[in-house]
């Protein structure tokens, strides 16, 4: 199996969040196949408007809880499904938000950072909203 630093840099998209699962989980274990939702045409349950999301990639997996994450060009959110350190390992630029769903991540707290993610000014105690500005 690729460590988890070059997993990290070459997937991208739904097979990207999906082999987090795994690598969050310490190995790859057999589960059904997950079907990725791309939540970009979605009507936003927040008072947010569309252009906010631009240069942002959302993805929610119905997994038995979703799984979500955010990627955008500076680093990613993502819920508490996964886990900081397996970022921190890689090098990459991660804040974790609890959230029932990708808009829900707005008006949440940032509960975990990387030190990548403190470098762009990503703090725990954040608003979503602010911490996904700071990915962009």
């Amino acid at each position: 199996m690729p460590t988890p630093t070059r997993s990290l840099r070459f997937l991208s998209g739904t097979v990207f969040a999906l082999c987090l699962v795994a690598l969050s989980n310490g190995a790859a274990t057999e589960k059904p196949a997950a079907k990725g939702v791309d939540v970009k045409s979605r009507a936003s349950a927040v008072s947010v408007p569309p252009e906010f999301w631009n240069g942002l990639e959302r993805h929610e997996i119905q997994l038995k809880q979703k799984l979500l994450v955010v990627k955008g060009s500076r680093g990613l959110v993502a819920c508490p499904y996964l886990k900081i350190e397996t970022f921190a390992r890689g090098g990459e630029a991660c804040a974790i938000i609890p959230a029932a769903n990708i808009d829900g991540m707005l008006k949440s707290k940032v509960t975990a950072v990387t030190p990548k993610a403190q470098e762009l000014g990503i703090e725990v105690g954040m608003s979503g909203r602010e911490a996904l500005e700071r990915i962009r």
